[in-house]
């Protein structure tokens, strides 16, 4: 079933924006694969409890009610990061290190409101030895808050050794989940460091994100680096709970500066692009998409279909976007198109192509009833299934994505819910309509653009 997942990003004069990752910083194919099973999670689950140092995977065992067994089990995993064809690896580059660090704090947070839950993240590194093809125990990392766990840890890395790289035909890091201690579900707290957390029922999800960074280090010198955001959900006691086949991950960050606002003349202007210019899409946002794996085949034909519009329901139309003064409702109101700029090459650099689509605000998306089929909009960016082989020589799919999106203004005002087209701009934001010179009202223009992404 074709499911529209819909993200806002809100266009502001001076507003604030993103990541982007380096796909192939090593010279190695490298890749991250995201678990279904804990990407969105019940916060009161008692699966996913305490580990030790050096645990060893685990993949048959339920895990439920099971803290310090010597392993970690595969339902407990959010992910895992590798790199291939290590034994290939120029030392020049330097040492490996891995690092994964909380964007704000280790918290599972409803937003708009106190309601928080402690978390942690532990890591454990592997690596494939060359030759006799052992899997062996690199080290790892407990992260967070943890029952038993510093808040402040000796190290929060895990490095390894230009000159052990070679050693291996593949290293991999499976980061795995820890929310202990557990939610009192009586009291709708979790009790940690001699505070109270306290939850509330919700049908909001819970939301963290961390980022993973691998750089390589020669001496004092970062030669190379590649960071993956990963953006975390969880729910509790919620009315009901729906489940897709794959979730998707969107990270979005906006610009510095969009539009700019003329100190000397009050007048409004496009960074790096005149009003005029229809064709030269000016970026206001970076963006970044991963999904859950699913188990695939090598040539997955399964795909995720992404598109902006005016609207918060992606079923409606919401017409064109324009950009409206904030407080000055006769203030002319600037017609926009918006374009998604895709690389669309996950990790696989060798088979990368940028794709733009341009968008005018009024696409919609139809889901699939009993009679009708589900209707993407004309308009989409398609994204194509990234596989992995894994152990157990399984195949994975996931979808991954980055990008940026941009806009840039038609030369059409809307007078009346009617778009006129200007003439004569400059770039003060001055311009003649119906042969009369005028300029932008004073003050900040704002828009929102929604994200759909729809996912099978």
């Amino acid at each position: 079933m074709k499911k529209a997942l819909t993200l806002i990003l809100t266009m502001l004069i001076l507003s604030t924006l993103l990541w982007a990752a380096d796909p192939a910083p090593y010279n190695l194919t490298s890749y991250i694969r995201l678990y279904d099973a804990s990407f969105s999670v019940d916060l009161a689950s008692n699966k996913f409890l305490s580990h030790v140092e050096g645990s060893t995977y685990n993949s048959n065992t339920n895990p439920s009610g099971l803290r310090k067994t010597g392993f970690y089990y595969q339902s407990q995993e959010l992910g895992v990061v590798g790199l291939s064809d290590t034994n290939k690896y120029d030392t020049e580059l330097g040492d490996i290190v891995f690092t994964i660090t909380p964007d704000s704090d280790w918290f599972y947070k409803l937003a708009g409101s106190d309601y928080r839950r402690p978390y942690g993240i532990d890591v454990f590194a592997r690596g494939r030895t060359v030759g006799d093809n052992k899997e062996v125990d690199l080290g790892s990392l407990r992260l967070g808050y943890q029952s038993d766990v510093s808040l402040a840890p000796e190290t929060t890395t895990i490095v390894i050794s230009a000159a052990d790289v070679r050693k291996y035909s593949g290293i991999w890091w499976d980061f795995v989940l820890v929310m202990d201690p557990e939610v009192d579900t009586v009291e709708d707290c979790t009790r940690f460091m001699d505070n109270d957390y306290f939850i509330t029922a919700s049908d909001r999800s819970y939301t963290s994100a961390v980022t993973i960074t691998i750089n390589t280090v020669n001496g004092e010198t970062v030669t190379k680096s590649v960071s993956f955001p990963i953006h975390l959900e969880g729910f509790y006691k919620p009315s009901e709970f729906e489940k897709t086949t794959v979730t998707a991950s969107f990270t979005i960050t906006r610009v510095a500066e969009i539009l700019r606002l003329d100190g000397a003349t009050g007048l409004l202007s496009m960074v790096n692009a005149s009003p005029s210019s229809g064709s030269d899409f000016t970026t206001i946002a970076d963006y970044t998409l991963n999904t859950s794996a699913v188990t695939g085949s090598q040539n997955d034909t399964r795909k995720i279909r992404m598109f902006l519009s005016s609207s918060n329901d992606a079923k409606v139309s919401g017409g064109r976007f324009v950009l409206k003064h904030e407080k000055d409702a006769s203030a002319p109101q600037l017609l926009f198109n918006a374009a998604m700029i895709s690389e669309n090459k996950g990790h696989a650099p060798e088979s990368s192509s940028t794709k733009i689509v341009v968008f005018d605000g009024t696409d919609t998306f139809t889901p699939k009833t009993e009679s009708t089929d589900y209707a993407l909009p004309a308009n989409h960016l398609v994204i194509d299934a990234t596989t992995t082989k894994q152990k157990t020589n399984t195949w994975y799919a996931s979808w991954v994505d980055t990008g940026s999106i941009g806009i840039a203004l038609t030369g059409e005002i809307l007078q009346n819910g009617v778009p006129v087209t200007a003439t004569g701009w400059t770039s003060q934001g001055v311009y003649t309509l119906g042969g009369n010179t005028r300029a932008l009202t004073k003050g900040e223009y704002k828009s929102t653009i929604y994200i759909h992404v729809v996912t099978f």
